[in-house]
């Protein structure tokens, strides 16, 4: 109903916001795939979220953008911290993510 109103007023009843993205390590991607999703539009009202920003919600840490990781592991959030790592790893080692999660497998064996 209030959205309703808003809009009826002639007011933006939409919020655009970025969602997390499956993007590559580097800046320049990042930034690219943020610009892409700062697209996507949710409606204010009751009906919630769109089909595609709820299909383009990260499922796994795996799939957050670095910003998202930053904050979680700030909060000492252990999953995020090791996905943070896995990424240093890829970087670091010049490897796919598949490399850098064995690699990430025989540190986390060796530190228990």
């Amino acid at each position: 109903a209030a959205a309703a109103a808003a809009a009826a007023a002639g007011k933006d009843t939409t919020a655009t916001f970025t969602t997390s993205s499956n993007a590559p390590h580097s800046a320049a991607a990042t930034a690219a795939s943020i610009a892409n999703l700062n697209n996507l539009k949710v409606s204010l009202d009751d009906e919630g979220p769109t089909m595609e920003i709820a299909k383009s919600m990260p499922i796994n840490y795996a799939h957050m953008d670095n910003i998202s990781l930053l904050t979680l592991s700030a909060m000492r959030n252990e999953k995020a911290r090791g996905e943070m790592l896995r990424r240093h790893i890829m970087v670091v080692d010049n490897v796919s993510y598949s490399e850098a999660c064995l690699t990430f497998k025989k540190i986390e064996a060796e530190n228990r």
